[in-house]
């Protein structure tokens, strides 16, 4: 208690005495590419903004703790307050120049309920992403306060970047599709349409992938296989040969037929569970190679985007990253977020890709924004198209397998992918064109507020049409008989909709509804 006493005069006469220096910073996210993205210091803490040492085009945020003051550290004052009955999960990250145990701690003050903080430990050299949970907490909050290893006095010089909250503020995409180019509803019983998917089977690296993955990637149905409107692809615990290299650990590994530049991803998943368990959803340039181009642009020069990575000893977070030559091929350029129950619930994980900038979102909420100030073929390979893998990997960077693991799935109600109208370039490669021949209706505007009108095109007889959200739950029914342009008002909050229409004979067909402010 009086350690506590001696850290709140020590907090409080600091934020006196500065308060008067320090600017308001912009809405979270805080990335300190603005002028307004500067903290104020505090019991001898400087404070700086840097360029990130694994990326050159990247600016940072840097603390440089003296070791006068067992307390120092630096706060912001957002220009609006932080609701955390809203927005509870903060994420950050955090470079730590050694391998030493250091403590990161996340305080919010000036607020309606009392001061709310949370820790969390980093023991790894380089950039780690963190995670603090303020479920269990409630109010509005004025100022954000962080700490490196407080209550020791210690020195050290340590960066941040990409603070935020998932706050709507921060959810701005500089280009929205709606325009549906390819999907897989995963609509058929067996194994994956061949013209949608290859299974890569072949290990790269003498019999083993890259990683120290454990795993076999099989192209059977015991791991790869579309029932019931889903995916599901299962790691499984098994002594499995393949070229006389045995491994005890099966899982599947899927590579798109098509692939694209620019647009949107949408992803609908429920992960696996397990400790070791890695499960992802990502991209890779063409260039790298696969089972219809020749490889000419080796990795990671051909890009590669993480749409989600996660990893069974860390649940419910949820990571976004790109790999590039300027970070030679390391974990650099990544966000992370929090999700609930990502093993028994469904969520929308995305990836909106325009020639500007690549953005990462769960559920339709925005957490990280990559966008180099600085684009050449080593930060930005990203103006080639690339195709689209899902796979559950095992061990390895993924970390120690649970020995009482048995199997564990990926379930996958759809993938779809978006372009125009209004992108910059339309689909480049595709071998599975056939979604716009079905588009029978059209959403105009698109994006809009709620108020649209649905033209149709050759459909006969009536239309059951249904409204659902981005976890495929239905919100409104209705029946469409009239085949002239229906009106639409809908009193919906911004985000991600579909509309479903099925005709007599049981056809379905989709439409992705934008909602904005």
């Amino acid at each position: 208690m009086f350690e506590y006493m001696i850290r709140f005069i020590l907090v409080a006469s600091a934020f006196f005495f500065a308060s008067m220096a320090n600017l308001r910073a912009q809405t979270l996210p805080i990335d300190f590419n603005s002028s307004l993205d500067n903290f104020t210091g505090f019991g001898g803490l400087t404070f700086a903004k840097t360029t990130d040492p694994l990326d050159a085009s990247n600016q940072v945020g840097e603390f440089r703790n003296q070791g006068g003051d067992p307390w120092e550290g630096g706060f912001i004052d957002p220009n609006s307050s932080m609701d955390i009955d809203v927005y509870p999960n903060y994420t950050m990250r955090f470079y730590s120049p050694d391998a030493n145990q250091h403590t990161v701690t996340l305080k919010l003050e000036n607020g309606s309920n009392p001061n709310e903080e949370r820790s969390q430990s980093v023991t790894s050299m380089g950039w780690n992403s963190l995670s603090f949970d303020f479920t269990a907490a409630a109010g509005n909050y004025g100022r954000l306060t962080l700490f490196v290893d407080g209550g020791s006095a210690s020195t050290g010089t340590f960066l941040f970047d990409d603070i935020h909250n998932g706050s709507s503020d921060s959810v701005a995409l500089d280009t929205i599709y709606t325009q549906l180019v390819w999907a897989d509803e995963f609509d058929y019983f067996g194994p994956v349409k061949p013209d949608n998917w290859f299974s890569e089977t072949v290990p790269p690296q003498n019999g083993n992938w890259f990683n120290g993955e454990v795993q076999h990637y099989t192209d059977r149905t015991d791991n790869a296989v579309s029932a019931n409107g889903m995916l599901t692809i299962t790691a499984k615990k098994e002594t499995y040969d393949f070229q006389g290299n045995v491994k005890n650990y099966t899982s599947a590994r899927l590579n798109s037929m098509f692939s694209f530049t620019y647009g949107r991803v949408d992803v609908l998943a429920k992960l696996p569970e397990g400790d070791g368990t890695w499960p992802a959803i990502w991209m890779l340039g063409n260039s790298i190679g696969n089972s219809q181009y020749p490889a000419t642009n080796p990795w990671p020069y051909c890009g590669e985007i993480d749409i989600m990575e996660h990893w069974g000893n860390n649940p419910n977070v949820i990571h976004g990253s790109l790999h590039t030559g300027s970070s030679s091929g390391a974990t650099v350029n990544t966000g992370s977020t929090l999700a609930s129950d990502v093993s028994n619930e469904f969520h929308l994980y995305s990836m909106n890709w325009s020639p500007n900038e690549i953005s990462f979102l769960v559920d339709s909420e925005l957490y990280y924004t990559y966008n180099p100030s600085v684009k050449n073929p080593d930060t930005w390979p990203f103006d080639d198209p690339q195709f689209i893998l899902l796979n559950i990997a095992m061990g390895g960077v993924g970390g120690n397998i649970d020995p009482n693991f048995t199997e564990s799935s990926m379930v996958i109600d759809y993938v779809r992918v978006y372009q125009g109208p209004g992108a910059d370039t339309t689909v480049k490669v595709s071998v599975y064109d056939q979604l716009e021949e079905e588009t029978q209706f059209r959403i105009s505007p698109n994006p809009n507020q709620g108020d649209f009108e649905l033209a149709f095109e050759d459909i006969e007889g009536s239309l059951q049409l249904s409204i659902l959200n981005v976890k495929g739950q239905v919100l409104e029914r209705r029946e469409i008989t009239q085949k002239d342009k229906q009106r639409f008002s809908l009193d919906l909050p911004a985000g991600v909709y579909f509309i479903e229409a099925t005709d007599e004979i049981g056809k379905a067909y989709k439409e992705r509804l934008v909602i904005s402010e």
